[in-house]
């Protein structure tokens, strides 16, 4: 595979000696403490034919774009044993322990179907952690919020931000990211300066500006499914 750049395989409870890649191609394979190992370690007590909950399926509701492409739609993430078509589904224990109950202050920000919390999982890792609002859930049905979840697992592209992992626990329905540091692209755009920093030249402009467009481009027509944003702006970027 001469194209490929980056093999993220997280968080999929994967064991086997990992195989060798070309030079430059980085490999994460954070999350998965049996790689190297022929065979997998069972913890004690557990059931491999069995599975923690009902059957997860997945979905979601508006996909999110970024060379930075960063962040709202709709989130859920990682840590209970539980994987499934290479999502994971973590309960809300852990969603509410690494954003700190949902305090206010690990807020990124608000759209139209939730609010976005940083959080950080016991590993280290960031995540931004949509918490869906209730209303928007009972409109849409939990039917129709699985299939989402499981159409979007599948969009992958390099200016695309992947959907990591859910949780749907009674009312509550989360959808997990990766964390982008950097923060949305209107920050650097409208408001540098009460930031504190300097403002965004104007060749790193055209160069997100041609990323968006190509993520765009992919969501429109080259995916296995077409997607339309919906709420493209500087902020969700």
């Amino acid at each position: 595979m001469p194209g490929l750049v980056e093999l993220d395989v997280s968080n999929n409870q994967l064991h086997g000696k990992v195989p060798s890649f070309r030079e430059g191609v980085v490999v994460k394979t954070g999350g998965n403490p049996d790689i190297g190992k022929d065979k997998p370690q069972a913890p004690p007590g557990s059931n491999p034919q069995g599975k923690s909950g009902g059957q997860f399926k997945k979905n979601n509701i508006g996909a999110i774009i970024g060379s930075v492409l960063g962040g709202i739609s709709l989130i859920g993430l990682v840590a209970a044993q539980h994987v499934e078509s290479g999502n994971m589904v973590i309960s809300i224990q852990v969603l509410r322990q690494v954003t700190n109950n949902f305090s206010g202050a690990n807020i990124l920000g608000r759209g139209g179907f939730g609010t976005v919390y940083k959080g950080e999982l016991y590993d280290g890792t960031k995540i931004a952690v949509k918490r869906m609002e209730c209303g928007m859930m009972v409109e849409k049905g939990l039917t129709e919020f699985e299939s989402e979840i499981a159409v979007l697992t599948k969009v992958r592209h390099r200016h695309l931000i992947a959907l990591e992992g859910h949780c749907l626990d009674g009312n509550e329905k989360l959808l997990v990211y990766e964390y982008m540091p950097q923060g949305p692209l209107s920050k650097h755009l409208f408001d540098w300066k009460e930031q504190g920093i300097q403002p965004m030249e104007w060749k790193r402009r055209l160069s997100i500006t041609l990323d968006v467009a190509r993520g765009v481009e992919y969501l429109h027509g080259l995916a296995q499914q077409i997607f339309i944003h919906r709420d493209l702006k500087p902020s969700n970027i």
